[in-house]
């Protein structure tokens, strides 16, 4: 019953009913006030609303009962970043993310590579489907096509990548030797 209000209360939240979304999740926290799904979602309402400390609140919170919840990090991440200005709390709480599932890191770059059928996405592919790390020089490859798109010529963000030093000094040489920056 609480799952299917919490979904509801998702529902609502995407219709733009964020009055609705809200008693959703209230009668969750009701009964069980340590439900980080329906903390976070009650945090995205109050956002909308232009009620940022409580919203901060509830997310803090719900980071007290479960700092390993991805949605609980998530949310933390957006309000330091997007509320806070504090973009090393957001990294923080990202890198809690990556810390916990450093497979999924460059996932978004490698699925984009195996759905052209690009001869690196058939290399990563092999990777994927073993439940492998790619090896750093495969990664970088991946990285490198990714930031010879059009769309990085005015600015990106990295997020899980460099993982290791080896693959920082590779972007590094890489930054110097292709990129022109401002």
């Amino acid at each position: 019953f609480q799952e299917a209000l919490c979904g509801l209360g998702r529902v609502n939240y995407q219709l733009h009913e964020y009055d609705k979304s809200l008693e959703n999740y209230m009668q969750v926290l009701q009964v069980k006030p340590d439900d980080v799904s329906s903390l976070v979602g009650s945090g995205y309402v109050f956002l909308k609303k232009g009620r940022e400390e409580k919203a901060g609140s509830l997310f803090r919170f719900a980071y007290q009962l479960n700092s390993k919840n991805h949605e609980v990090l998530y949310a933390m991440a957006y309000f330091s970043y997007e509320y806070r200005n504090n973009m090393l709390d957001a990294a923080k709480f990202l890198d809690e993310i990556i810390q916990q599932n450093p497979k999924d890191v460059e996932a978004i770059m490698f699925r984009a590579e195996i759905a052209a059928a690009t001869p690196l996405g058939k290399m990563v592919k092999r990777y994927v489907d073993r439940g492998e790390l790619a090896l750093d020089e495969l990664v970088n490859a991946v990285v490198a096509h990714r930031m010879k798109s059009v769309d990085t010529t005015k600015g990106f963000l990295l997020d899980g990548y460099p993982r290791n030093v080896e693959q920082a000094a590779w972007f590094d040489r890489f930054l110097k030797g292709n990129l022109a920056l401002h």
